[in-house]
């Protein structure tokens, strides 16, 4: 909340008239975000734009209250959950919108997602066989995957990728659904931003984020391409969801496949215990 009312408290320098409502919501917890989801259902009576903006990585495996393993449980279920619940809102933003397509989904993602597709065979790393499609891609330096044989069923950077390529899915999802209803939906990466992200990583996890870029963006530069996919009237018919640098992107086949992605839609359904008339 002490952060939340920081940026209230600029936003009040900047247009004294703009009365912000701060409530805090905890992704990796699904009893959390129901509440928050009933606590802005209560506060408005329609969304604009909901911008999914929250992630965690740890080289530890966790666990979410509900189980679920914790990057799988924060980076993505959290926001399928709390977008399903606030979805009925960002429908009526849309029918009161002066063009279709400005209500708009918004994923952080990262390219980060081409470090592993979606595990189904093993979404929550219990150490269960993996089928080649679904493994990290072959440019992965193999000391950077998971490996059963060498009693490594769990690594942090492949659950990570896991997570990210789930925002783009959604995304995708979100599309197939809402597109009908006035509703865009988009996945981007915002660049390499130096953050508290990182916060739970081990010392050898660390220096390799460290290494992965030559290019680090301050905030601003960061919040760019968000703002991009969120506002851009240029966007409302765009029929791609990714976005990098201000610019769509095409994206590896299993992260844009409806297929798929329709997929993680009925396990995430299965995973939060919502079925979803979308």
């Amino acid at each position: 909340m002490s952060k939340l009312q920081q940026v209230s408290d600029n936003i009040a320098k900047l247009e004294s008239s703009v009365q912000p409502e701060l409530v805090v919501v905890d992704l990796s917890s699904q009893t959390s975000i129901r509440e928050t989801a009933q606590r802005i259902n209560v506060l408005t009576s329609h969304l604009d734009v909901l911008i999914n903006n929250a992630a965690v990585v740890t080289s530890e495996r966790k666990e979410s209250a509900e189980g679920i393993e914790l990057q799988f449980a924060t980076n993505h279920l959290g926001p399928w959950l709390l977008t399903s619940l606030l979805t009925p809102l960002l429908i009526a933003g849309a029918k009161s919108a002066e063009h279709a397509g400005t209500t708009r989904i918004v994923n952080v993602s990262s390219l980060g997602y081409h470090l592993s597709p979606v595990r189904f065979s093993d979404s929550n790393f219990e150490g269960k066989p993996v089928p080649s499609e679904e493994r990290p891609s072959s440019r992965i330096p193999s000391h950077m995957q998971p490996d059963l044989a060498a009693g490594r069923p769990y690594y942090a950077f492949t659950a990570y990728g896991q997570s990210k390529t789930a925002n783009i899915l959604h995304a995708v999802a979100l599309k197939q659904r809402l597109a009908s209803k006035g509703v865009q939906a988009f996945a981007l990466h915002p660049g390499s931003i130096w953050t508290d992200l990182s916060r739970n990583l081990s010392e050898p996890d660390l220096k390799i984020i460290e290494g992965t870029s030559g290019f680090w963006k301050n905030q601003d530069q960061g919040c760019a391409t968000t703002i991009e996919a969120a506002f851009d009237l240029d966007l409302c018919e765009a029929q791609q969801v990714f976005l990098s640098d201000c610019h769509l992107e095409d994206v590896s086949d299993y992260a844009k496949s409806p297929t798929i992605a329709e997929r993680l839609w009925q396990l995430s359904e299965k995973l939060t215990d919502r079925g979803t008339k979308l």
